[in-house]
């Protein structure tokens, strides 16, 4: 680890990229594809239990029917606001 994919990605990254911003390894970063539940899946295919939960922006996991309905229907309605400058409702 990090897989074939991910390293590509990382090379790319590094080009393209301030290292600042981005850790680059090395060992090269893993490239999340997709989660599910407490799960995620890296670009070559390596499930991880994501025990950080996305820095707190993942505790309810990932990719919930009813967690992808409320964030659709939130998204149509009002997706931000600056809530110590303009709250919102």
């Amino acid at each position: 680890m990090p897989g074939p994919r991910s390293r590509a990605l990382a090379e790319r990254l590094a080009a393209v990229e301030c290292p600042e911003v981005t850790w680059q390894g090395p060992p090269a970063p893993l490239f999340w594809r997709s989660g599910l539940g407490a799960n995620l899946l890296d670009v070559d295919d390596n499930r991880f239990v994501d025990l950080g939960a996305g820095f707190g922006a993942a505790v309810l996991g990932y990719a919930h029917p009813a967690l992808v309905e409320a964030l659709r229907a939130q998204a149509g309605e009002l997706q931000h606001a600056m809530g110590d400058v303009f709250p919102a409702e």
